[in-house]
């Protein structure tokens, strides 16, 4: 399993050696034990829907390190229109999320409605 998660062409290089770290840490925690709960839910007739969240919000460029990409329930800002939001006077918007990521909130708002209508 370890080759899975090294660089051979970068053994001793401490930016692949953290990126390796991330991915092996991701996988143990969220990724496999996700797959593992979709294909036990899959043997049942159920319906069994998984995504992956992978784009990096711009709301955290200043306090998040540039190698992080989405976090856990980083999805959820989106899925609840938090790039909608105004400030208290109503003239602008609240968080700095740019055009892209407003209209990927309209389509992840639609997303789940459809899913949850369906």
């Amino acid at each position: 399993v370890i080759d899975l998660y090294r660089d051979p062409d970068r053994p001793d290089d401490p930016i692949a050696i953290r990126d390796q770290y991330i991915q092996f840490v991701t996988d143990i925690w969220f990724t496999a034990p996700t797959a593992m709960m979709a294909q036990a839910a899959s043997a049942h007739p159920v319906g069994v829907y998984l995504y992956e969240f992978q784009p990096c919000t711009s709301y955290y460029n200043t306090t998040r390190p540039s190698y992080v990409r989405a976090d856990h329930g980083d999805d959820l800002f989106y899925t609840f229109g938090i790039p909608f939001l105004r400030d208290v006077t109503g003239d602008s918007w609240k968080y700095s999320f740019t055009e892209e990521e407003r209209q990927l909130s309209l389509d992840m708002m639609a997303h789940w409605v459809n899913f949850a209508t369906n």
